[in-house]
């Protein structure tokens, strides 16, 4: 008896955990506002991604500092007090995604600990609310895409009689719809071999099998 194999590549994306995908301009203003005003009135706060770049900042943030707190920043998750400034690291799902970035007049350690631990638990909390929508999204368009496939397959059956047509159709509409690189179906014949009835215009990229 003959089996239909399925092979699709999907591509993803490699960057969706970054701080500047789950956390807007307009999300982080008021927060480091609200924090930023508890550790004084002259303590610049920022949210950065990366040694070269701010997301947001409370007052005119030093570009010197950026950099030296970056690479001065422990690997570890805990808020460090350095010559520089402090440091506050983001796990957006056990992965370490940004930095709080103060500097300039602290307050009394204990006190920066706090407002910062505070604020890093904000933009966590935050950032994980986004990633779950988005799941959501990304669950509701894929059955929305299986509805889809089994409607153009459905019709497809009852328009097509010639087996090789009907077998790269079907692939062409799984590959289209879900959108997969590439996409093959196999038959299995009585010996135990594959063979490749049907395939999507292959580029420069083999098929895995």
């Amino acid at each position: 008896m003959s089996h239909i194999l399925w092979t699709l590549n999907d591509a993803m994306s490699k960057d969706e955990n970054r701080l500047k995908k789950l956390l807007s301009p307009q999300t982080l203003t008021p927060l480091l506002q609200s924090f930023g005003a508890m550790l004084g009135p002259d303590v610049p706060l920022a949210v950065s991604d990366s040694p070269e770049h701010v997301l947001e900042s409370h007052l005119s943030f030093p570009a010197d500092r950026i950099a030296s707190l970056w690479q001065a920043a422990p690997e570890t998750d805990e808020i460090a007090l350095l010559p520089q400034g402090a440091v506050a690291p983001v796990y957006v799902e056990s992965r370490r995604s940004g930095l709080i970035l103060a500097t300039g007049a602290l307050p009394p350690p204990p006190q920066t600990r706090l407002v910062l631990a505070a604020l890093r638990q904000s933009l966590e909390s935050l950032a994980q609310v986004t990633l779950e929508r988005r799941a959501v999204a990304h669950e509701a368009l894929a059955r929305y895409r299986e509805l889809n496939l089994l409607y153009n397959l459905g019709e497809t059956l009852a328009t097509c009689l010639n087996v090789d047509e009907l077998l790269q159709r079907v692939v062409f509409e799984a590959t289209r719809i879900i959108q997969a690189r590439q996409g093959a179906v196999l038959l299995l014949d009585t010996a135990g071999h594959f063979s490749v009835a049907a395939q999507t215009d292959a580029d420069d990229t083999p098929l895995p099998f």
